[in-house]
């Protein structure tokens, strides 16, 4: 119980570190629930040069997909330089690794 109470007190504390991460990551979800709904619309089939439009738009889902993974290691990576000081306290506490993993 403790350990979560620490949890949410870092969360509230850090919220100019962790909400541009949360808008981020919500911005990636949308973005490539949005191109897959458009990739797999039914009415796709109807359009004009159908079959050309559907290999385009699944090219460019898969750019979006791609661009999404690279967005988001980036992301990790920033919010994970800002926590090197939170870490070091864990270890102090008594975390080791192995507990800091697991959550």
């Amino acid at each position: 119980m403790f350990l979560l109470k620490l949890a949410a007190q870092n969360l509230r504390k850090n919220n100019r570190t962790y909400l541009p991460f949360y808008f981020s990551m919500i911005f990636l979800v949308a973005l490539n629930t949005v191109t897959q709904l458009v990739v797999r619309n039914p009415g796709m089939k109807k359009l004009y040069g159908a079959d050309e439009a559907i290999i385009i738009f699944n090219l460019g889902a898969i750019i979006v997909i791609i661009f999404s993974i690279i967005f988001s290691i980036y992301t990790n990576s920033f919010l994970l330089k800002q926590r090197t000081k939170e870490f070091g306290l864990y270890n102090v506490l008594g975390l080791g690794k192995r507990e800091l993993t697991e959550w």
